[in-house]
């Protein structure tokens, strides 16, 4: 079921990226190859590696982000992903999602280790 769901919405996303970007031919194809991409990556992480927490507390994130957008440095970094790299808001809040999701991961991994090791001086 949820294959239909993502396969839809990239139907639908690439579809709105044809329209936007019929313009600027290169700006497209690297759109569509970057929302494919990270799709598949999406879909690999929360079938095989079960991280639908990480991807959660990542759309938590990336909202925020989108929400505080008109912040100096926040601005600064979607002007270079939409004016630079000519990136759709779309292949933007993606790429988000995709790094703070890891991000998330890493910091939880890393909270799990020093517990260890509180744990381990805790002991002795």
């Amino acid at each position: 079921m949820i294959e239909f769901f993502s396969s839809l919405f990239i139907i639908l996303l690439l579809g709105y990226i044809l329209i936007t970007f019929t313009a600027f031919p290169v700006s497209l194809w690297l759109n569509i190859i970057l929302i494919i991409i990270l799709v598949i990556f999406v879909n690999i992480d929360l079938k095989k590696k079960k991280m639908l927490r990480y991807y959660m507390i990542s759309l938590l994130l990336t909202a925020c982000v989108f929400i505080f957008k008109d912040l100096i440095f926040i601005k600064q970094i979607f002007w270079m992903f939409e004016y630079k790299l000519f990136l759709s808001l779309i292949t933007i809040a993606l790429l988000f999602i995709y790094i703070f999701a890891y991000i998330s991961l890493l910091g939880e991994d890393y909270y799990k280790d020093i517990i260890k090791e509180i744990k381990k001086k805790i002991k002795k």
